[in-house]
């Protein structure tokens, strides 16, 4: 259960976790308010102020649900009043950029909603398919340019400095996969996913600024147009090519589309640092881009 404040008069209605997006009439000034994603729910609050002195009163933590599907926290809040110090234990639930999930090797991703859809907010990492059974890690160049099954990689070959942060390359035979590299509940973006994303930020033209994280920590300078407005946070992983060179990190995002574009090729979207356009073009099928999903 969750408690949300109407701001026009600080009027309050409690509702279950699966109302978030929806309206409520405000009990006290008849208020119209969206239950927004971004709300952040106080779940306990008590406090006892004795005229100047310090004593305090505190409840214990609140049960909290047994899922892997929101993140809870305990913040510590400190106020100074008249002349006593009061400390307010509030457990909240943040749920916009702090409701998350796991995959099957156990990496947790934040996740963001955007219109009526729920992306995730990092790339995929995972190394294996839904099922269990491993990913391949293919390696040398040779090796991933004759490739006729799924496979992945980290950029340069160097897990310890690209998966954390910037997720795995994955050709498309992977993406394409019956075994399924999404976790449970959720799937590799269509192109037509891809395309209600793009029309509800505004176009093509503008779009890629509000995916993009913001500053010079990883994108190139002058990262233009970026703004990150979206939450989708998209970060410059770059590609591994058909003959499996790498390239374009820094530079440029890649993401594979679950929809293929002609025999041996498919849809893939394309951010730059130096524009704020979305681009989409179709390659082949042995290419390593990075791969966000959709929940279903």
């Amino acid at each position: 259960m969750i408690k949300t404040v109407c701001k026009k008069c600080g009027g309050e209605k409690s509702f279950n976790e699966d109302k978030f997006g929806k309206k409520f009439k405000c009990p006290n000034c008849g208020n119209i308010v969206q239950i927004e994603e971004s709300t952040i729910n106080v779940a306990s609050i008590k406090t006892s102020v004795q005229s100047n002195d310090l004593s305090k009163e505190q409840l214990p933590p609140p049960k909290l649900p047994s899922t892997s599907n929101f993140l809870w926290k305990q913040v510590i809040v400190a106020s100074f009043v008249a002349l006593g110090l009061i400390t307010v234990s509030i457990f909240i639930h943040i749920n916009f950029k702090e409701k998350s999930l796991t995959d099957i090797d156990g990496n947790f991703y934040k996740t963001v909603q955007i219109g009526t859809q729920i992306w995730m907010a990092e790339n995929l990492k995972t190394t294996k398919y839904r099922n269990g059974d491993l990913i391949p890690n293919v390696k040398g160049n040779s090796a991933w340019q004759t490739l006729t099954i799924g496979a992945y990689s980290w950029y340069n070959n160097d897990a310890a400095s690209g998966k954390a942060t910037y997720g795995a390359l994955y050709n498309w035979y992977a993406v394409s996969d019956s075994r399924n590299i999404a976790p449970a509940g959720w799937h590799v973006a269509s192109n037509a996913e891809w395309t209600t994303l793009i029309t509800y930020l505004e176009g093509e033209n503008i779009a890629g600024g509000q995916l993009k994280e913001t500053g010079f920590i990883h994108w190139s300078s002058p990262n233009t147009g970026s703004t990150n407005s979206s939450g989708f946070a998209a970060l410059p992983g770059g590609m591994r090519f058909y003959d499996g060179t790498f390239g374009n990190f820094g530079h440029s995002s890649f993401w594979w589309s679950s929809t293929a574009y002609v025999a041996g090729g498919a849809w893939y979207l394309n951010l730059t640092y130096d524009n704020a356009n979305v681009n989409r073009y179709g390659n082949n099928n042995e290419s390593g881009f990075s791969v966000r999903c959709v929940r279903d």
